[in-house]
């Protein structure tokens, strides 16, 4: 994540609607005299604001044309590339910054083109390794000094700071004073010169006052040390010591040049440090000053970045290359005249003010701080040994917890931090709010009763309806912070308008944190200031007993359709038989039909089909495989991605056929020759109602006890660590379009090319009409059980597809794909009720020891946490025993099921069966939680015999 930049103002603010009487009050307070404001601000004093008197910003950054000149003709003497629609220039409010330019030179500034001049992941410039300065760089000069004096200046910096990042900047501050001290004759003179001359007003420059404007008492807290921490460093002795040393040093280019002492003092040292902290961008760890990219400022991106759910990516934009140069790309499309910003990422406001000394408006990413010491301590009765050793197994209090007072115990619970759709980003505070809402008497026993972590986690963090509770309880939480704040955001923004020039400039940060903060939490809360004040939320019952407070919203994002559909479903649906119809297929008995709300389209026969009939041949024209596809008007570099996603062709060309129906989904669209295709697949809210690659979590928790849902949880973390990989890959990103690479449109292009793929030759192919047939366990005429699907192809490179058993005219057509229930629901979405080949999945046992490693590779398992699947059936038992042998070191050479394994399996079996939860009587009807009861309850009707079984075997050799 980038650190940034300069000392600035937020982003402008919109122009939002006020009441008639915000604004005679703003009329009516500008218009008086200055004297008489004071009298007004000496009276919101008395009403608990405290508000230093500064007749003028303190906030001013000296620019010029001049200074600008130098510096890029510095860059560019030494090698920078910089696009000629790139300027740099002083903006009113922001300091430094860039601005796009049009190589018209007739361009005038009342005219505007109708294309940006810059375009999203556009190269804008280039700045190479010589004028960069990272941590590495200046190791690398302090060991030209002398090796001994930077393993002093390290170790002195890590055992004074703790986080790495201000190691960081403390190591580029050293370095920084050094090139200060040599002036003009500094290799990085044009640079130092844009530099901010005045430290950033990041939270530690912060006075007493400004510091209680925050109400905020952990920030307050959080500055005072962090300046505590520098002035100490700096007034080491040792510190001194190096300083002078660094100080004296000069290459040889340099010998007349005397050192300023201006340079050396704690003013200047805390001024680069916060030059570093606000304006280094980090890459894999390593912070890097880089001239040019740290003058970009801040706005966010986009809201549709938001609404999907879509990841900042900072290395998308910001890349490292081999010779240690450094290519920064535009995050959007700039018109010529505009200013360019680039969205810091998604980063919460107090880390703004912390280290770059500007705090953002209407921030999604923003987290109003609720603390647990006022608000949450109270619901937890830590006189309870119970509840103690509860938390304890869910590793949420330390080991030795019982030796702990109350009063200690409660300094473990963290503060709450909301952002303004209800959701926290910490799993552990999530994880102490859902036991903090256990209110009923019942589930927290329940809860209580717990004795192993698994259990803990079933019987506790699991439960049916914990994100509803938790929901409540942090409304609850946010109301009662709310009412409890002494100020309101509306107070605060008339304060901030009326006596703007009046205010310094940290002390206007302060009142514009809490201002953010005062909007979450009453977003959150739900209510306003005159219902604080109509009821006594002080003397409020536990909150899940007030059933006014429950949360009328849910928290979704806004998902955009796709594919985007044209039509009726029976527009559609004849817009594909018509498109199948005009590939003229070699051999075509079926056609595809609507089935019903279930299955949702099928198969039917246009002709009787006997046991064996070829029924549907297919040349390579009418398959997408991964080796085959190519682009039409795709561009070169788009053309050139799918090559080499095609030459790696990894599992099946997965990646290819992931990028290829991307692309004609979204960059083709109707052009595409596979648009009546992609027109009938299925939407992506169609598949976050049946695939369990979109189920959320607390819906997961209904499959409790099942080992399921620890491979549902598996996909989906296989999901998203392909789209990461995915959504960094630029030239992908630049083919696609920076908006259509969201998270949204990779799960549904991944659960399409998962589910629908059909394989032969070691590759995975999208098979148009042969992939709409369903799936049941047939019968053939006799009785038996029916061979497994097969598409195998002919000489002539077609796919050919046989019957199973016999279709009459008119009949769906069905084949049986032979795999068991978990594998139908995890990766395809849906289960069928008759399946010879269902088992009961085990895959959640715990990794071997390192001892035991050695014992399973020579057994000959492939993995040290392997899958099994089992039934009634005692042959399935034979390798899941040896594993348990390996597991519990039980010596001999047993193979197979055998009494000595039957301990250890019946325990694993009825630990499942203790961890199962019940599921929710509630919408019964919901395809979500119909195919996990149905999961469940095939999984009891399979593991019941086998329990039986061993049962009867107890007593066997």
């Amino acid at each position: 994540m980038k650190a940034k930049k300069n000392a600035k103002k937020k982003s402008p603010r919109g122009t939002k609607p006020s009441s008639r009487k915000q604004k005679e009050i703003r009329v009516g307070l500008n218009a008086l005299p200055v004297w008489v404001k004071i009298s007004i601000v000496i009276g919101v004093i008395a009403s608990g604001f405290q508000i230093p008197f500064f007749f003028n910003s303190d906030n001013p950054i000296e620019s010029s044309n001049d200074k600008i000149e130098k510096f890029i003709d510095w860059l560019r003497e030494n090698g920078a590339d910089i696009s000629s629609n790139v300027k740099m220039a002083a903006f009113e409010d922001y300091g430094y910054g860039l601005m796009a330019t049009s190589n018209n030179d007739h361009h005038s500034i009342d005219s505007f083109d109708s294309e940006p001049v810059i375009h999203e992941l556009q190269d804008m410039f280039i700045i190479p390794k010589n004028v960069i300065t990272s941590t590495q760089s200046v190791m690398q000069y302090f060991h030209s000094i002398d090796a001994s004096f930077a393993q002093k200046v390290r170790h002195l910096i890590q055992s004074s700071f703790q986080s790495p990042m201000v190691q960081q900047d403390v190591l580029l501050a050293m370095y920084l004073m050094k090139q200060c001290s040599l002036g003009s004759e500094s290799h990085l003179a044009p640079y130092l010169d844009i530099l901010p001359q005045k430290t950033v007003p990041r939270l530690d420059t912060f006075s007493e006052q400004d510091l209680n404007a925050l109400h905020d008492e952990y920030l307050a807290n959080y500055a005072r040390q962090s300046l505590s921490q520098l002035q100490s460093f700096y007034n080491n002795g040792q510190v001194q010591s190096n300083f002078r040393r660094l100080q004296r040093y000069k290459s040889l280019a340099h010998t007349d040049v005397d050192s300023s002492k201006e340079c050396w003092d704690f003013d200047s040292f805390h001024r680069h440090v916060s030059i570093s902290s606000s304006r280094a961008m980090v890459l894999y760890g390593t912070k890097h000053l880089t001239p040019l990219a740290d003058v970009l400022n801040h706005e966010q991106r986009s809201q549709e970045r938001i609404d999907s759910g879509a990841k900042q990516t900072f290395t998308l934009f910001h890349e490292k290359q081999s010779d240690g140069s450094i290519i920064v790309r535009a995050d959007r499309d700039v018109y010529s005249g505009e200013q360019i910003f680039e969205d810091y990422g998604d980063l919460d406001n107090s880390l703004y003010l912390e280290a770059h000394g500007f705090v953002p408006e209407d921030n999604p990413f923003h987290c109003a701080s609720i603390s647990a010491e006022k608000f949450l301590a109270d619901l937890f009765d830590f006189g309870d040994s119970r509840l103690i050793d509860t938390m304890v197994l869910l590793k949420l209090l330390p080991d030795n917890a019982l030796d702990y007072s109350t009063n200690e115990l409660k300094s473990f619970l963290p503060d709450v931090c909301v952002r303004a759709d209800g959701s926290i980003d910490d799993d552990f505070t999530n994880r102490v709010l859902t036991i903090a809402s256990l209110s009923d008497v019942g589930l927290l026993d329940h809860c209580l009763e717990s004795k192993t972590h698994e259990l803990a986690e079933a019987h506790c963090l699991h439960i049916a309806g914990r994100v509803n509770r938790k929901q409540q309880l942090v409304q609850w939480l946010a109301q009662q912070a709310y009412c409890e704040k002494h100020s309101s955001a509306e107070l605060d923004e008339e304060v901030l308008e009326v006596f703007d020039s009046y205010l310094s400039y940290t002390f206007r940060l302060a009142i514009e944190f809490r201002v953010e903060e005062n909007k979450v939490l009453k977003e959150v809360a739900g209510i306003s200031r005159d219902d604080c004040d109509a009821k006594n939320w002080e003397q409020k019952q536990h909150p899940l007993e007030e059933s006014n407070l429950a949360l009328s919203r849910k928290n979704e994002r806004i998902k955009k359709s796709i594919p985007n559909q044209d039509g009726t479903l029976e527009e559609r649906l004849d817009q594909f038989n018509k498109f199948i119809d005009s590939l003229e297929l070699p051999v075509q008995k079926i056609k595809a039909a609507y089935i019903d709300d279930r299955m949702r389209m099928g198969v039917i026969a246009e002709e009787d089909v006997e046991e064996d009939d070829l029924y549907l041949s297919m040349q390579q024209t009418a398959i997408i495989s991964p080796d085959k596809i190519s682009l039409v008007d795709g561009t070169t570099e788009a053309k050139q991605v799918l090559v080499r996603l095609q030459n790696q062709m990894s599992d099946g060309g997965f990646d290819a056929l992931i990028f290829y129906l991307l692309y004609e989904t979204l960059v083709r669209g109707q052009e595409s020759k596979w648009s009546p295709y992609i027109q009938i697949l299925p939407t992506l809210q169609e598949l976050q109602q049946s695939s369990p690659l979109f189920f959320e979590p607390q819906e997961l928790d209904q499959l409790q006890g099942s080992d399921v849902k620890f491979q549902v949880e598996r996909h989906q973390l296989e999901a998203l660590e392909k789209f990461q990989v995915f959504a960094k890959d630029v030239s992908i990103v630049r083919s696609l379009g920076l908006n259509n690479v969201s998270f949204d449109n990779y799960l549904w292009a991944f659960s399409i090319v998962h589910s629908r793929s059909i394989w032969w030759d070691g590759k995975r192919h999208l098979v148009p009409l042969l992939d709409q047939v369903n799936c049941k366990h047939l019968k053939t005429e006799h009785g038996s059980d029916v061979r497994p699907h097969a598409t195998v192809v002919d000489k002539n490179g077609n796919a050919l597809t046989k019957a199973s058993t016999t279709f009459k005219k008119g009949e769906q057509v069905f084949e049986h794909y032979s795999q068991p229930n978990h594998i139908y629901f995890t990766y395809h979405g849906f289960i069928i009720e008759e399946n010879n080949q269902d088992c009961l999945l085990i895959n959640s046992l715990t990794p071997a020891l390192e001892n035991q490693k050695e014992r399973l590779l020579k057994e000959g398992f492939g993995s040290f946490s392997p899958s099994f699947c089992i039934t009634a059936d005692k042959a399935s038992w034979d390798k899941l025993s040896d594993f348990l042998r390996i597991q519990n070191d039980i010596i001999g050479d047993k193979k197979g099921f055998h009494s000595d394994v039957i301990p250890y399996l019946k325990s694993l079996l009825n630990s499942r069966l203790r961890s199962q939860t019940e599921l929710s009587d509630n919408n019964v009807d919901d395809k979500k939680t119909s195919m996990m009861q149905a999961i469940k309850t095939k999984e009891m009707e399979i593991m019941n015999p086998i329990l039986d079984a061993i049962g009867s075997d107890e007593n066997m050799d």
